[in-house]
């Protein structure tokens, strides 16, 4: 009679072969999160030009005329008359692309006749979501006046 009886066990080949195994299919999914979180700030970015958007239009009801401001300037602070709209007021979930730097919301006010102004957010693709009366649009580059498009 033998004794042929083996410990039960892995082999040290067996469990290298499951550990690469995992870590092959660890790298796939954390590559293809990558994309899904972008995704997901996109969707935020534009969730928040339209809540901005939306804001301005009821402002608008109430004052018959957009807010004011000259220039283009970076959304850090809303003006005080639309941040009684939003509360809290949307900010960038961050990560833009170099091309969208300085990172934010960003606009275009009125110069005087209180009908017009122009919001829009970097999206990651380097394209940009505008908003303005007429509506709201995906431009290839950013907004140059108060028309957006």
């Amino acid at each position: 009679m033998t004794n042929d009886r083996r410990k039960p066990g892995f082999t040290l080949i067996e469990l290298l072969v499951v550990l690469t195994v995992i870590g092959i299919l660890t790298t796939i999914v954390l590559v293809s999160l990558q994309s899904i979180r972008g995704k997901a700030r996109d969707a935020r970015r534009v969730s928040d030009v339209r809540q901005y958007m939306l804001a301005l239009e009821l402002d608008y009801d109430d004052h018959l005329k957009y807010i004011e401001k000259g220039a283009i300037g970076v959304i850090d602070q809303p003006p005080s008359k639309v941040s009684s709209y939003l509360d809290p007021a949307p900010t960038d979930p961050g990560s833009a692309p170099a091309a969208c730097q300085p990172e934010g919301y960003r606009w275009w006010g009125n110069a005087g006749q209180g009908q017009k102004y122009c919001l829009w957010a970097c999206l990651e693709a380097g394209t940009f979501f505008a908003a303005s009366p007429k509506g709201t649009r995906i431009l290839s580059s950013p907004p140059s006046g108060l028309d957006c498009w």
